[in-house]
């Protein structure tokens, strides 16, 4: 990644995920209310910008893991492309690319009834990613479903992080492993409000 990634990352992310409105327009997990909102999906959904997200949290997951991992993921639908994007750019990037699991918000009815499609072996070394974070509580609960699977956390990696408390969360369920946001919430308003992208 360049940081050039990160830079027209930042651009896509405040050109068509920032939504504003009057005050009280959008509800958040928290149950609080917003003048305006970054809503992840129009970027992971946009397909020219899955390389960026790709090399940007390949980068950040490198630096924050001595050792590659084996898998990442999270919450679905949030996390999937994220991860997605990450084990494509880690096909080119990598001696053993970093595959994907995805976390179900509920147990499969069927078949063989899993939490967490695509789970690695136990033991395996597993980065938790997502698109957002307010309360931190969709993470959380894939965290939780990674450790009932013996899974090893050895990082978490959230894109848009947006400072209501929920990434001190998610470092109090994992206390001994580092957690970080592509960008805050008030990088990207900072950028918005000075015209910067």
């Amino acid at each position: 990644m360049t940081d050039h990634d990160r830079t027209e990352l930042a651009r896509i992310i405040c050109e068509r995920s920032y939504l504003r409105g009057t005050p009280g327009t959008f509800l958040l997990t928290s149950g609080e209310t917003s003048s305006n909102y970054f809503d992840p999906y129009p970027i992971t959904s946009l397909a020219t910008a899955l390389p960026l997200i790709g090399r940007v949290f390949l980068k950040e997951i490198l630096r924050l893991s001595e050792i590659p991992p084996i898998a990442c993921g999270g919450p679905t639908h949030g996390a999937d492309p994220i991860a997605q994007a990450v084990a494509h750019v880690s096909l080119s990037e990598l001696p053993h690319p970093i595959d994907l699991f995805s976390v179900r918000l509920g147990r499969k009815k069927h078949g063989p009834r899993n939490w967490i499609e695509g789970c690695p072996p136990k033991g395996s070394r597993v980065v938790i990613v997502d698109d957002a974070v307010v309360t931190g509580a969709s993470a959380l609960h894939a965290i939780r479903r990674c450790q009932d699977e013996g899974l090893l956390i050895v990082a978490a990696v959230i894109l848009i992080d947006r400072g209501t408390g929920g990434i001190d969360a998610i470092r109090r369920r994992i206390p001994n492993q580092p957690v970080s946001a592509i960008f805050s919430k008030q990088e990207l308003d900072e950028l918005i409000a000075s015209n910067a992208v």
